[in-house]
């Protein structure tokens, strides 16, 4: 209850008031938001929902800052029509980079080689520096083009829309591990429910006066 209140909330304050979100996205933002985390391709996910939050603000140009690349349409016939917009979670740094050097051992020593190859003649080689840099810039680099399949970009997870001429319908939260029809399963039923973030101020308040009836019924407010 007070996870979907805050949500509730920050939707109000970080996007455009003329956008929409969807019962389904407040429900998966909530989820975050409590450290309770939700399903993806089979996997459990945690999220910071206030990074969340900010790609929101980003999108709705709520914010200069920008923090991940800007919004794209999708390219497949299935989820033709909407957009994605990034956002980044840092909480996997360090498990990401340790799993690509393991899975991708061979390949880091080779760039080391390379660059060792490529050094400057006269020059000593700081062989220390180049193993530290292949084992974390470069091994998150290559986790991150194994996620998207595309670009080796850090890119993060992302936000699901449809950009409309009055706002965007925010609709559902999609990793890069799903496939366009697993997510176009979510569009579908978050289409069903929606919200104006103008009125997500309401609703906010309205939730307050249940949380604060419920805790005075069972006496943790006197």
């Amino acid at each position: 209850m007070y996870c979907r209140q805050e949500i509730l909330g920050w939707l109000y304050l970080k996007a455009r008031p003329t956008s929409k979100v969807s019962e389904l996205f407040v429900h998966q933002l909530s989820l975050h938001a409590c450290r309770i985390g939700d399903v993806y391709a089979g996997q459990w996910h945690h999220f910071h929902s206030h990074q969340i939050l900010d790609a929101i603000a980003e999108l709705d140009g709520k914010t200069d800052t920008h923090f991940t690349k800007r919004e794209t349409p999708y390219r497949g016939k299935i989820l033709r029509g909407l957009h994605h917009k990034h956002f980044f979670s840092p909480m996997f740094i360090a498990k990401n980079i340790e799993n690509s050097v393991r899975r991708n051992a061979p390949e880091l020593a080779k760039l080391v080689q390379e660059r060792i190859a490529t050094s400057p003649a006269g020059r000593p080689v700081d062989l220390d520096a180049l193993i530290a840099y292949a084992a974390t810039i470069d091994a998150f680099r290559l986790h991150a083009a194994r996620k998207s399949g595309i670009d080796p970009k850090v890119t993060g997870e992302c936000i699901v829309f449809k950009a409309t001429n009055t706002g965007n319908v925010l609709l559902t939260l999609a990793t890069h591990a799903e496939s366009d029809e697993a997510i176009y399963e979510r569009v579908l039923t978050a289409r069903k429910t929606l919200f104006n973030v103008s009125e997500l101020s309401l609703y906010a308040d309205q939730q307050a006066q249940f949380n604060t009836r419920h805790e005075v019924r069972h006496g943790n407010i006197k």
